[in-house]
C-alpha cells in the first residue's frame, strides 16, 4: 500500500511522498505518486498518472490514461492525452501529445503549437526539438533534428524534416 490520500481538489489519490498545490485538481481515477509535483492551475484528469520526479504545473491537463514520469516536465497549457507516455521530455506552450506516443528523452523538447498523435510507441532517441507548428500523426518514427513546421506522417530522417515529400511544407 503507498500512504496517501485523496486531494482536497478533485478527491484523486495523491502519496504522501508526491507535493500538489491546493489550486491544482486531481480528479477521481487520478494519481499523483512517488516525488512529483502538481503545481498551479494544472488538472489531473481520467486515470492519469503523474509519477517519479515528473512536474505538471501552470495551466497543463494530463487526462486520459496518460502517464508522465521520470524527470519530465510539462507546463503552460500543455495537453498530455489518451495513452501517451512522456518519461524525461519537456512539454510546454500550448502543444499537444496524444494516441500511444511515447517520448522518452531528456533532450527533447515540445513547444509552441506542435501536435503529436502517434498511433505507435515512439521512443526519441535523435530529435532535439519539436515546435512552432509541427504536427506528427499516425504511425510515426523520427529520427531528425529540430522539427518547427510541417505535417509529417511515417518515418522522418535525417535531412527529411525540411523535404516538402515528407511534410514539411504541409499547413493540412
Amino acid at each position: 500500500d503507498i500512504a496517501g490520500a485523496a486531494h482536497a481538489n478533485g478527491g484523486g489519490f495523491v502519496a504522501a511522498t508526491a507535493t500538489v498545490a491546493e489550486s491544482a485538481y486531481v480528479g477521481p481515477g487520478a494519481q499523483v505518486l512517488d516525488e512529483a509535483q502538481v503545481d498551479g492551475n494544472a488538472r489531473i484528469e481520467g486515470q492519469a498518472r503523474v509519477r517519479e520526479e515528473a512536474f505538471v504545473g501552470d495551466n497543463a491537463i494530463i487526462r486520459d490514461h496518460a502517464d508522465v514520469a521520470g524527470s519530465a516536465r510539462v507546463y503552460g497549457d500543455a495537453i498530455i492525452e489518451d495513452q501517451a507516455q512522456i518519461y524525461d521530455a519537456k512539454v510546454y506552450d500550448q502543444a499537444m501529445i496524444g494516441g500511444v506516443t511515447w517520448l522518452d528523452d531528456d533532450g527533447l523538447s515540445v513547444f509552441g503549437s506542435a501536435k503529436f498523435y502517434s498511433t505507435n510507441s515512439h521512443k526519441s532517441n535523435t530529435v532535439n526539438e519539436i515546435s512552432g507548428t509541427a504536427q506528427f500523426w499516425g504511425d510515426v518514427a523520427i529520427a531528425a533534428g529540430s522539427i518547427t513546421q510541417g505535417i509529417f506522417f511515417g518515418q522522418i530522417g535525417f535531412g527529411r524534416e525540411d523535404d516538402d515529400f515528407y511534410g514539411s511544407t504541409r499547413t493540412e
